[in-house]
């Protein structure tokens, strides 16, 4: 598998984020479809962030939900950078 670069990760992500926003019923067909197939909605929301290590390669990702999604996303980043990994939120 190819590595993913950071300023790609975060350009799909951003790109990704965006059509949500724009096409908000897109997005609520889906979830309902996978709701129905998986018994879990799709939902896009703030809270998730890119964890990359000292050279920035992409390592993976952590998601928080339960409050605001800029909370959610602050917690994720103090969480990654606890590790002493590197926190890439948009």
């Amino acid at each position: 598998m190819p590595e993913l670069d950071l300023a790609t990760a975060r350009q799909i992500i951003t790109a990704v984020r965006d059509w949500a926003e724009e096409t908000p019923l897109w997005f609520e067909g889906a979830s309902r479809v996978s709701a129905a197939r998986m018994g879990l909605p799709l939902i896009g929301s703030k809270g998730g962030v890119t964890v990359t290590d000292g050279d920035g390669r992409v390592l993976g990702a952590v998601g928080i939900a339960g409050k605001t999604g800029e909370q959610d996303e602050a917690l994720a980043i103090h969480a990654i950078e606890i590790t002493g990994l590197v926190a890439a939120a948009r």
